[in-house]
């Protein structure tokens, strides 16, 4: 046996075949998750909209960043844009 495949088998049976942690995301979009904010929640929401919808169910983003909120300097490296202080722009 493979050993993704058994760490894979063992995620399964230690979540109830996945079922723990799609309640953990529902609880989370419900917020009966404590300390969930409304950015918790929409990320949450992402989630259950991708994986969840049958339409593209084998395409998934190529890392993944949890349900924790990203600084828009992140966001505009991970999308590849500039930002205002790297746009070779002085302040005067």
């Amino acid at each position: 046996m493979r050993a993704p495949f058994r760490m894979q088998q063992h995620i399964r049976n230690l979540t109830n075949d996945y079922e723990l942690i799609v309640r953990f995301v529902v609880d989370t979009v419900q917020g009966k998750t404590p300390g969930v904010k409304a950015c918790h929640q929409m990320e949450a929401l992402k989630y259950l909209d991708r994986y969840g919808s049958s339409d593209d169910a084998n395409k998934q983003e190529p890392h993944f960043w949890g349900l924790i909120p990203h600084s828009r300097r992140t966001r505009r490296k991970a999308e590849g844009r500039k930002s205002p202080s790297s746009s070779g722009r002085g302040l005067g």
